[in-house]
């Protein structure tokens, strides 16, 4: 539903139950990045603490440190033993990467300072505790990305880095912090959720 009084658009996802079940579930938003590097800036809502992925995503595009925690955005362990600003975008160097923020309030923006305008994406803490996000940052060499590719997901999730059901419901390090990574669904239910994604200048 298009907001009628400003650049916004509210969306609701329905999911019918037909069996009870407990799963992982996310929502998948993807925006666009400026071409020049460091023209971007994340900026999430507060978070407890945030994880690097417990592996490779991508072969000869590892940025990050392999299972480690963090703090804060813009001081995450690299591979290379330093700490990288991942909340300035795009890289300069190529890279296919994801971080994961959790328990985090339900709202992150995208500032694009080249093209002068904020992106902000919120939805409901209580379905989606964590915010994965994904940076392809030209690190995908096969076709048809062909090292080209600049997009950042910012993901509501709860769910250990879709990494599939069976490690959402297994005794994770995420869910052993606190913050859910599986949801119960009971047959018959509607689960309904909404979120908004609206824009601003800068």
């Amino acid at each position: 539903m298009p907001d009628p009084a400003r650049p916004a658009v509210d969306l609701e996802l329905r999911i019918h139950i037909r069996t009870a079940c407990r799963l992982p579930i996310g929502l998948h938003p993807t925006f666009r990045l400026p071409q020049t590097n460091g023209a971007a800036t994340i900026e999430p809502g507060r978070f407890d603490h945030g994880r690097t992925y417990p592996g490779t995503v991508e072969d000869g595009a590892a940025l990050f440190a392999i299972d480690r925690s963090f703090a804060a955005l813009d001081a995450v362990p690299a591979r290379a033993g330093r700490m990288i600003d991942a909340s300035r975008l795009p890289f300069a160097a190529g890279a296919e990467e994801l971080l994961q923020l959790n328990g985090i309030e339900g709202e992150v923006a995208l500032a694009n300072h080249a093209e002068g305008y904020r992106v902000r994406l919120s939805w409901q803490q209580e379905h989606f505790p964590s915010l994965l996000l994904w940076f392809s940052n030209r690190g995908r060499s096969a076709p048809p990305w062909n090292g080209r590719h600049l997009a950042l997901g910012m993901e509501p999730v709860c769910s250990p880095f879709g990494l599939g059901p069976g490690t959402a419901a297994a005794d994770n390090p995420i869910a052993r912090s606190g913050t859910p990574t599986t949801r119960d669904f009971a047959a018959g239910e509607v689960f309904t959720t909404r979120y908004r994604i609206a824009a601003e200048p800068l």
